[in-house]
C-alpha cells in the first residue's frame, strides 16, 4: 500500500513539473510572438477592437499611444475592471478605453467602425467561428487588418484563414487579414 502510494504520488509529481515545463514554454513563445505581431498595429491604427480581450494581456503590445482609442469586448462582465487595470498600466488614457460585454457572434459596433481587430486565443471559445469572423470583417474599416493568433485550425473550406498544419511558424505572420 505504502509502495503504491508512493508511486501515485511520484507520477502527480513528475506530471505536474512536466506541464509547467512545457506551461512556460509555451507562454514564453506565445507572449513573444504576440509582441511581434501585434507590435505592428503601432501608428497604423487608431481604433482597435479586441475581441475577447479577458483582463487585458495584450494592451501592453499595442495600446500604449496616447492616440489609440481601444474598444474590448468579453462576454464576462467581470473583465471589465481588470481590463481597465491593465489599459492604465499599458499607457492607455482611460478615455480612450470602451468595455462591452459581448461576443465575437455580436460584436455591438457599427460597420466599418475600426482600423483594425485583435484576437489572441479566442476563436476555440465562441459558438459559431464563421459568424465571429463575419462580423469582424463587417467592422473593420476597408484596408483594415485583422491580428490574431490562435492554436485551433480551420475547416479545409474555410477561405479566411488557411488550415494551420499547412504552414510552418513563419508563415503565421503573414496570417494578418486584410479585408
Amino acid at each position: 500500500m505504502k509502495l503504491l502510494l508512493l508511486n501515485w504520488i511520484e507520477v502527480l509529481g513528475i506530471s505536474l513539473l512536466l506541464f509547467f515545463i512545457l506551461f512556460y514554454f509555451f507562454c514564453g513563445k506565445v507572449a513573444k510572438y504576440k509582441s511581434q505581431v501585434l507590435s505592428n498595429l503601432k501608428g497604423k491604427a487608431l481604433k482597435i477592437l479586441e475581441v475577447g480581450i479577458g483582463t487585458g494581456p495584450n494592451l501592453s503590445y499595442y495600446a500604449n499611444d496616447s492616440d489609440v482609442h481601444v474598444v474590448g469586448i468579453d462576454p464576462n462582465p467581470k473583465m471589465e475592471k481588470y481590463a481597465r487595470s491593465s489599459a492604465r498600466l499599458a499607457g492607455l488614457l482611460l478615455s480612450n478605453f470602451e468595455f462591452f460585454q459581448a461576443v465575437g457572434e455580436a460584436i455591438p459596433l457599427s460597420d466599418a467602425s475600426v482600423d483594425a481587430v485583435v484576437g489572441t486565443l479566442v476563436l476555440c471559445s465562441v459558438k459559431d467561428v464563421d459568424l465571429a469572423l463575419k462580423e469582424v470583417k463587417r467592422v473593420l474599416r476597408p484596408g483594415g487588418k485583422y491580428v490574431f493568433v490562435e492554436h485551433v485550425a480551420a475547416k479545409d473550406t474555410c477561405r479566411w484563414v488557411p488550415p494551420f498544419k499547412r504552414y510552418r511558424k513563419q508563415h503565421i505572420q503573414s496570417w494578418i487579414f486584410k479585408c
